[in-house]
């Protein structure tokens, strides 16, 4: 019998090191409580968002089952929304001049006959990018604006003519996309339809999201910042319209903290974002009436 080999395995010495994680930034939102959180493409979509500003938004919308018609020329009216969540009276209305036409104008609900605030140029067909005309008076330094009167306001408008005008164009981000973006002196905007996580933590049928979008130089990630979102739902829709509704109204809310600093940019941008949000329900109607009429020629056919 033989006498067996005693064999000897030498194993590697592993060194194994403490990984700390890294330092979560002074300005995240997060509690002291939570786990360290590591930036992505993703955490800078979930920005903190406060609003600072409450608009209810009446727009009745297309229904589900209804003829491709154009849509009469009926105000839009703007409501302003107290903390409490109750709506005041009409702070804004957007006007179109006739029902063959889909140009509107975004003026004070106190007196229509002011300057507008902006006016918006809308052409359907591909290679129209609608276009936001914002005029001097969206950027008016009055600290209120039931203190200024109808006359020194029209004049303000007057003085700052149309020198001070900013024209801004709202495109498509893609063929495959909804989302739509613009260019602006405040920097790059994009409107955008929330996934269905997004819409489920904003208790809503149907979301709409405005960002701001910066790039670090150097670097190809786009850091976004909630600016605004328009909530549909059984509690902010527009009277009348259910969650069927294509380019129905409801609570828009507006976060206008980074600009408190400077009154005339926030009240820029307050106009910007309610001009475009009205923008983005036009092309749902228009999307709308487009299915309409390629089902009534099925049909037909």
């Amino acid at each position: 019998m033989t006498t067996p080999i005693p064999i000897t395995i030498s194993l590697p010495e592993y060194s194994f090191e403490l990984v700390k994680p890294r330092a979560v930034s002074p300005t995240s939102s997060l509690s002291t409580e939570s786990l360290p959180k590591y930036e992505s493409v993703i955490d800078s979509c979930l920005d903190s968002f406060h609003p600072t500003r409450l608009l209810q938004i009446e727009a009745a919308g297309h229904p589900l089952v209804a003829l491709p018609c154009t849509p009469p020329p009926n105000p839009i009216y703007i409501h302003a929304v107290s903390p409490t969540g109750d709506v005041l009276e009409p702070l804004y209305l957007s006007l179109r001049g006739s029902r063959s036409s889909n140009n509107s104008v975004l003026v004070r609900a106190s007196d229509p006959s002011e300057t507008p605030l902006c006016s918006t140029t809308y052409r359907r067909g591909p290679g129209k990018p609608p276009k936001i005309q914002l005029h001097g008076a969206a950027v008016s330094d009055s600290d209120d604006l039931d203190t200024c009167s109808s006359a020194s306001a029209h004049k303000k408008g007057e003085e700052a003519g149309e020198e001070d005008d900013v024209t801004i164009t709202v495109s498509s981000r893609g063929i495959t996309t909804r989302a739509q973006i613009m260019q602006t002196q405040l920097g790059t905007f994009a409107w955008r339809f929330a996934s269905r996580e997004e819409r489920r933590d904003a208790a809503a049928d149907n979301l709409l999201v405005l960002e701001r979008i910066t790039t670090v130089k150097g670097n190809k990630q786009e850091h976004r910042h909630r600016v605004a979102q328009l909530v549909r739902n059984a509690e902010f829709r527009s009277a009348g319209s259910n969650k069927r509704t294509a380019g129905n109204g409801g609570r828009l809310m507006l976060d206008l903290s980074q600009w408190a600093d400077s009154k005339g940019e926030a009240e820029q941008i307050e106009a910007l974002a309610l001009a475009s949000c009205l923008v983005m329900l036009k092309k749902e109607v228009d999307r709308r009436r487009a299915l309409q009429v390629a089902v009534i020629i099925s049909v037909v056919t």
